[in-house]
């Protein structure tokens, strides 16, 4: 499982690098926080499960799910310019 999350800033430039590898993911399943999951749904015509929302905790579920060996990857495509409200979150998700 591929795990699939961008900020708002970066969404059209994940939507852009799934969509040139769109076959290569297509053979994985693909989990992704709401709206990014959305995005990938209509604009690339993916199947993707979609969790909470990156501020309700989507972020958090998919770190847990990469603590359980569930996620082989995560794409993150993190704006570091704009601050997020759930950011001390998404920091020690990574740890």
């Amino acid at each position: 499982m591929i795990a699939l999350i961008a900020h708002d800033a970066k969404k059209q430039e994940l939507l852009d690098f799934v969509q040139a590898r769109a076959e290569f993911f297509r053979s994985y399943e693909l989990v992704a926080t709401g709206n990014t999951g959305k995005l990938l749904q209509a604009e690339v015509g993916l199947v993707v499960e979609r969790v909470a929302h990156g501020p309700f905790g989507g972020d958090l579920i998919i770190g847990g799910r990469v603590a359980e060996g569930k996620i082989e990857a995560v794409l993150f495509f993190r704006d570091p310019l704009t601050a997020q409200p759930h950011e001390p979150d998404v920091f020690h998700a990574r740890l």
